[in-house]
C-alpha cells in the first residue's frame, strides 16, 4: 500500500505489513509524523497510516461500513480491532 501525508512537505511512503524489516524502517524514519498518512488498500478502501516509534497502526474504512484497526508492533507482536462504523446501511434507517 502506498501512502501520502498531508503536510507542507509530502511524503510518500510504501506499507507492506508482510515486510517486517520495512515496518521496522518505516519507524525509524517516519515515528516523528504529526499526522497520519492516508491511501487506499488493493481493495480500493480508505486507510490511514499512523507511525510510532514502537507500533504502525492502519485504520481502515471498510466497504461494509466498519472501521478496522491494525495494530504492527516493532517486537513482531499484531492486533486487529473494530472501531465502530463509519457509514449505517440503508436498510437500518
Amino acid at each position: 500500500m502506498n501512502y501520502q501525508q498531508t503536510q507542507c512537505e509530502h511524503t510518500l511512503i510504501t506499507f507492506d505489513p508482510a515486510d517486517f524489516a520495512g515496518m521496522c524502517r518505516i519507524m525509524d524514519t517516519h515515528s516523528d509524523s504529526e499526522v497520519p498518512f492516508f491511501g487506499r488498500n488493493e481493495n480500493g478502501e480508505d486507510t490511514f497510516l499512523s507511525v510510532f516509534h514502537d507500533r504502525i497502526t492502519v485504520k481502515t474504512h471498510q466497504r461494509n461500513g466498519w472501521v478496522r484497526l491494525n495494530t504492527y508492533w516493532r517486537d513482531g507482536t499484531r492486533e486487529e480491532t473494530f472501531d465502530g462504523r463509519w457509514k449505517h446501511h440503508e436498510k437500518s434507517r
